[in-house]
């Protein structure tokens, strides 16, 4: 289903990162800006045989953080995480 996993910025610079699914209109394009909240991260991209969910559109996974996820005194202190988040090197194509 997915084809490849696009970092934006580099994930060794995050102890986790948040796991969000979105629609989106294509398979392999960023997606825009008004698709999520926080900063991107990476995303993945699909491949060419999957086909459009519901509307038309394409459901993809995201990867990002808020503000509070990279301060030191953040509300998960220094080894917990949302129950979104998972760390980088866990992240794996489905």
């Amino acid at each position: 289903m997915e084809k490849e996993l696009v970092w934006v910025e580099s994930p060794k610079d995050y102890r986790y990162v948040r796991e969000s699914y979105v629609y989106l209109r294509t398979r392999v394009n960023p997606p825009a800006k008004d698709a999520y909240s926080g900063k991107l991260v990476g995303y993945t991209t699909l491949k060419p045989d999957v086909a459009r969910g519901p509307g038309g559109q394409f459901r993809r996974r995201i990867f990002r953080v808020y503000p509070h996820d990279i301060c030191e005194d953040g509300p998960y202190g220094e080894t917990g995480m949302p129950c979104e988040g998972l760390a980088p090197s866990d992240i794996e194509l489905q």
